[in-house]
């Protein structure tokens, strides 16, 4: 492992360099109508520019811009520190680093690369109390999973490594017990070498699995009925009640009529939620990434590939509405009740889940980033 980083820039930026090389003027001045009420929030993504290059950017709230980071390659998550003003950005798979660095001046502060064998998944955690950050694997001899737990004050060293109990671990919350780990098992077996290619789809068994921090043991597993066993449980949110959300993607027959969000809590078994049919048609069996609103009432989730955003009632388990959004991708909980969405073509959109009103920024030639899959508001 090294923390010289060669290949990487960090920059601090001023007003007028964000708006003039990354986003057009007309990009940020809609989102500012309504996030000027609360400047301390701030929005985070990977990024990639028009030359192709990737970037992690951080903006206040209002759209002024705080940071940017020249990344080596396309990331995939990117999560914060829960006491310092530090994220960790995440390599997309096979992703071959995670870089921790400053939110107010894009400083790197260290660069993680994979243990010899090993490779990133693209999302990772950390522990509540800042201690440990927890990455999801690929061992790649083997094809199944691992949890890397790394010490934090011990200059990121690896503490632990853990099962994930599955293949192709993706995203990872922790329960409100702040010890048992949720696990999203793709079931998608790949290797470095194939590129991205997907090897095992017609015997692909995804899972989510339940395994302690501490112990490494697995608590619980929970799959979907064997017909459904193409259908890749990837992201996952959590709420207050420990609930689950599940955004499946579909890696079957594209004629077949598949649910595409789940739901889950300890003890009962997972539960596929179906939207109606035009609608579960038009998520066309792709879910980019699920969020709850901070209340945990409510779960967003996106289908870029579809352009739609669609809202679930978890008190319900009931879809309640969806609204488009030209791939849009990224979700972030924001403020007291709403959402925040970022998509490919460099926008931002803002969604009040209580007036339902949303505040979006048109398309515009001049755009020159495409925010990638995830969104972090800090």
């Amino acid at each position: 492992m090294t923390d010289k980083l060669s290949t990487l820039e960090n920059t601090r930026l001023s007003r007028r360099q964000l708006l003039g090389s990354i986003v057009a003027s007309s990009l940020l001045s809609p989102f500012n109508a309504f996030a000027k009420e609360n400047d301390s929030e701030l929005l985070i993504s990977a990024a990639r520019d028009r030359h192709g290059q990737h970037w992690v950017i951080c903006l206040q709230g209002n759209g002024e811009p705080v940071s940017r980071l020249k990344l080596p390659a396309r990331a995939h998550q990117v999560i914060k520190h829960p006491h310092k003003e530090e994220i960790a950005v995440i390599g997309r798979r096979p992703g071959q680093y995670i870089i921790v660095s400053s939110i107010k001046s894009g400083r790197v502060i260290k660069h993680i690369q994979p243990e010899q064998g090993f490779h990133f998944y693209g999302h990772a955690l950390y522990t509540p109390d800042g201690r440990y950050l927890v990455s999801t694997e690929n061992h790649i001899d083997s094809g199944q999973g691992r949890l890397f737990v790394r010490d934090v004050l011990n200059d990121y060293r690896v503490h632990a490594q853990l099962s994930s109990h599955g293949i192709g671990p993706h995203e990872i919350k922790l329960c409100s017990d702040t010890d048992t780990l949720v696990i999203a098992n793709g079931g998608i077996l790949t290797h470095p070498d194939k590129g991205r290619v997907k090897l095992n789809l017609d015997t692909m068994s995804p899972s989510l699995t339940y395994v302690s921090l501490t112990s490494g043991d697995l608590l619980e597993q929970v799959k979907l009925k064997e017909e459904y066993h193409q259908l890749s449980i990837r992201h996952i949110d959590i709420n207050q009640r420990d609930e689950v959300v599940i955004g499946l993607q579909y890696q079957g027959d594209k004629t077949d009529s598949v649910p595409l969000v789940a739901h889950h809590q300890r003890g009962k078994d997972l539960k596929p939620l179906w939207a109606p049919d035009d609608v579960n048609y038009a998520m066309k069996h792709y879910c980019g990434s699920v969020c709850f609103d901070p209340i945990g009432k409510t779960a967003a989730v996106s289908s870029p590939k579809g352009d739609l955003i669609t809202f679930w009632d978890f008190d319900q388990l009931i879809y309640l509405s969806s609204l488009r959004c030209k791939d849009g991708c990224g979700l972030t909980s924001y403020r007291n009740n709403e959402f925040v969405i970022s998509n490919g073509l460099g926008n931002l959109y803002h969604y009040n889940n209580t007036t339902k009103e949303l505040s979006q920024n048109l398309s515009n030639p001049g755009l020159k980033i495409a925010w990638d899959n995830h969104l972090l508001s800090a």
